[in-house]
């Protein structure tokens, strides 16, 4: 069998067409490459090289053989890259969220079912990005505002189910000018100073665009969020399910009303989305669901 290194020797001698060239990019010396490009030739036992006085090229054979070994290489590279992942699957789970709210939902579920196992979390903005780590593999799952058919993924090979609906709702203070409305439009939101969490998936996009003239208070920690809606009169946001749901920092306080808004835009059912070979490996989070 040929060694690994022996074909890497051939292709950077076959793309750098000098041996000083190989050599320097392999970091060896030339006598060290030369033998190398010997011993290949004995295990092919074949003739690979035009050589002259003061030059070595690769002949007809050579050009053949390098192309081979390019093949070689990258299928070599695809299965160790293969396996890696399989090995990091069976130690870590990995998924993406369009939103915050399923990944406090899931977080729970999923160290009950695979206890010791890590689990990462990321929350993106966009559905491209949700698309693009499930289908290269980054994400064993996502979690989604749309089923794998209307992502525009081949049906056969991806598998999704409805998690849950979320209704976004603003949280106001009880004198406020908006208080006694039942609900709301975005639009009624103008020119408002908010308090909110600075990651917040999709939702961060619908806010900035459909809230004409509004200010925006960010801070990164929930227990930080809360603190300050405490303690002040300014808006913030809640959801149903963060209302009801025990893997929230709860901001209900007195003094408050909860109001739904209506635009559609802000009232998403989520989908939980992988590809069937990973299927059997989350069943039991599917039924958990």
């Amino acid at each position: 069998m040929i060694e690994t290194y022996l074909l890497q020797n051939l292709v950077a001698f076959a793309e750098e067409k000098t041996l000083l060239r190989a050599a320097e990019r392999l970091n060896v010396s030339q006598s060290a490459l030369t033998r190398a490009m010997q011993k290949l030739e004995e295990e092919c036992d074949a003739t690979l090289f035009c050589r002259s006085k003061n030059k070595i090229a690769l002949n007809e054979v050579g050009e053949e053989a390098a192309r081979r070994a390019r093949e070689i290489l990258r299928a070599h590279e695809e299965m160790l890259l293969k396996i890696r992942k399989m090995d990091a699957a069976n130690r870590e789970v990995s998924f993406a969220s369009i939103a915050p709210a399923p990944i406090f939902e899931l977080n729970p579920i999923l160290k009950r079912i695979y206890p010791g196992v890590q689990i990462k979390s990321e929350l993106k903005d966009s559905e491209e990005e949700i698309v693009s780590g499930l289908v290269s593999g980054d994400y064993h799952f996502v979690v989604s505002k749309t089923p794998h058919f209307k992502m525009g993924l081949p049906a056969d090979d991806y598998i999704s189910k409805e998690y849950f609906k979320e209704g976004l709702k603003v949280f106001v203070p009880e004198k406020h000018r908006l208080a006694e409305r039942k609900s709301i439009c975005l639009e009624d939101l103008a020119g408002e100073t908010f308090l909110m969490l600075s990651e917040l998936g999709f939702w961060a996009k619908i806010k900035n665009a459909k809230i004409p003239d509004a200010k925006f208070i960010t801070q990164e920690q929930s227990e930080t969020l809360k603190d300050l809606v405490d303690s002040s009169n300014l808006l913030t946001f809640v959801t149903d399910i963060a209302q009801n749901s025990k893997n929230f920092v709860s901001y209900e306080r007195k003094g408050r009303v909860a109001i739904p808004i209506l635009d559609k835009e802000v009232n998403v059912t989520f989908y939980i989305v992988c590809k069937k070979e990973n299927f059997h490996k989350f069943r039991d989070m599917f039924e958990s669901v």
